[in-house]
């Protein structure tokens, strides 16, 4: 059938019978039709805002280079490996940002020390490039 905003055709006893009785559907008249355009209107013009101001953010993210402090033996090799709450939780202390884990493309656990290159997901098709950097605390 339909989603949530969209104008459909069904025959007159489907909608008396069950769309109109279990609340399925309104019927359709110049206030619903204006309400939708509006609503329509505002997704719009938020999604523009939305990507806007990931773009913002990537021009102010991108080249930035983010440090993980991570216990290592007196041979310099770490304990366990960086993961990617770990690296979110650095990025969004830092940025003043909420991203999730899964905001980072393609991440692996990160098993040695120095710098590593990571996407960082901003919005639907726009990501930026991160720079982390891990050293090692005795």
């Amino acid at each position: 059938m339909g989603r949530k905003g969209e104008l459909k055709d069904v025959s007159d006893g489907m909608a008396r019978n069950l769309l109109l009785p279990k609340g399925f559907a309104v019927a359709a008249n110049l206030q619903l039709q204006t309400k939708i355009n509006k609503e329509q209107k505002d997704a719009e013009e938020k999604k523009l805002r939305d990507i806007e101001r990931a773009g913002h953010l990537k021009s102010d993210i991108e080249g930035k280079t983010f440090t993980v402090q991570v216990k290592t033996g007196k041979l310099g090799q770490m304990f366990g490996s960086v993961k990617e709450k770990d690296i979110i939780e650095v990025v969004n202390r830092k940025m003043g940002t909420h991203f999730e884990k899964n905001a980072l493309v393609g991440a692996a656990h990160i098993k040695g020390l120095g710098m590593h290159e990571m996407q960082i997901k901003l919005h639907s098709g726009l990501s930026a490039k991160i720079k982390i950097n891990i050293e090692g605390t005795a």
